[in-house]
């Protein structure tokens, strides 16, 4: 098995090789991150892996070899872009959307996750266009597994907000 974990201070995406009967890790590879890499989400299975970059707004998608753990990078068609001050990122259970707070816009910009692309997710019947607004400074972010709430911390107020989605949209439930 492997773990991968984020070297700010270096800029880059560590690989991790687990060992199965000790738990020890030992590192397998690195390579860039951006700029600034703010967070990383890995998807329900394991097979995909999202690197947040602050400096960029922006978010790297890479797939994952699960037998080697060796990623590859998913090149979009269009970057994949998030709000102002992109603070935390997470995969839903299912690996169907991921969610970024952005701290400095105060949004949560959600993408419908694609075997082809992340698109961010328009207005629909279903959903209001993403990004959402969201309380001052949203920070980390947790997803229930339904998939139904989102659960968000503001660093400015220390609350947490819940979130529903529901066909007309997010209902933020004080």
């Amino acid at each position: 098995p492997h773990a991968y974990v984020l070297d700010v201070e270096k800029k880059q995406l560590v690989r991790l090789q687990v060992d199965a009967n000790t738990g020890r890790l030992a590192v397998a590879g690195r390579e860039s991150a951006g700029k600034a890499p703010a967070g990383l989400a890995i998807g329900a299975q394991g097979e995909a892996l999202f690197v947040l970059d602050a400096d960029s707004q922006g978010v790297a998608r890479y797939s994952i070899n699960g037998t080697s753990g060796e990623l590859t990078e998913f090149k979009q068609s269009t970057p994949i872009q998030t709000g102002k001050g992109p603070a935390d990122i997470v995969v839903d259970y299912n690996s169907q959307f991921m969610y970024v707070s952005n701290s400095i816009d105060n949004t949560l910009s959600v993408f419908w996750i694609d075997t082809k692309e992340l698109v961010e997710v328009p207005r629909t019947r279903l959903f209001e266009a993403s990004p959402y607004p969201m309380e001052p400074a949203p920070g980390q972010v947790l997803i229930h597994p339904s998939g139904r709430y989102s659960y968000i911390l503001s660093t400015e107020t220390g609350k947490v907000f819940v979130n529903m989605f529901y066909e007309d949209g997010p209902l933020n439930i004080p």
